[in-house]
């Protein structure tokens, strides 16, 4: 019936898309205009006896294309707005397949040390991400 076909055709585009494809085609992209930088990642256990807490870090080689912030402070959430007129955001596409940057993560690139404030990934299907628009902080 004509309501089947429709739902037919509207989800065949994502059935093909081939998201490793287009995946591989990002990080080659990056490769070429982009660089390796470095993402931390942090975890916290805490001792239930001591209430030590010990702070495990792993560190990533990730490739990304940094690029300043809109000039548009409009676009901004109040709090990042001082921020911004101080120079200190940067957007960062970061290629997937090695890790996924959350907020509190640590970038180190071209020489400074940025907290990851957020990240949004490219991932219709929610299980395979082609790339990570990552917004971040200088410290």
């Amino acid at each position: 019936d004509r309501c089947s076909a429709v739902a037919v055709a509207s989800a065949s585009p994502l059935s093909v898309f081939d998201y490793t494809q287009s995946a591989a085609t990002a990080n080659a992209l990056l490769e070429k205009f982009g660089a390796r930088h470095t993402l931390r990642q942090f975890a916290d256990t805490a001792d239930g006896v001591t209430g030590a807490v010990t702070r495990v870090t792993t560190a990533y080689q990730v490739i990304a294309a940094m690029i300043p912030v809109s000039n548009s402070p409009q676009s901004l959430d109040d709090r990042y707005k001082d921020a911004w007129t101080r120079g200190k955001l940067r957007m960062f596409y970061v290629g997937a397949g090695v890790a996924e940057p959350k907020a509190g993560d640590e970038l180190l690139a071209a020489g400074q040390l940025y907290t990851v404030l957020g990240c949004t990934p490219l991932d219709v299907t929610g299980s395979n991400p082609v790339i990570y628009t990552v917004g971040a902080e200088s410290k």
